[in-house]
């Protein structure tokens, strides 16, 4: 059974060296209802991106501001 932990205050977020697999498993499992900033390696992102898991998508269309490890020239939509 999968539990689902809430985040209610957490604004910023910075997973810049993180493992695949701690990444997947903290933005599955928790909701980040106030974020604002996310920073993590762009290799992890665009990885969960592809995976489309919903909770994932949900966590990363509320923040304003994602920061990555290598710039970004293109946009990248979290809400497919």
């Amino acid at each position: 059974m999968k539990t689902n932990i809430n985040f209610i205050h957490l604004a910023v977020l910075i997973l810049r060296h993180i493992h695949m697999d701690y990444a997947k498993q903290f933005l599955y499992q928790i909701h980040l209802t106030c974020l604002i900033e996310l920073t993590i390696n762009k290799d992890i992102l665009l990885r969960i991106i592809d995976e489309n898991h919903k909770q994932a998508r949900d966590n990363f269309s509320k923040a304003e501001t994602i920061i990555t490890s290598k710039p970004s020239y293109e946009s990248i939509d979290v809400r497919r």
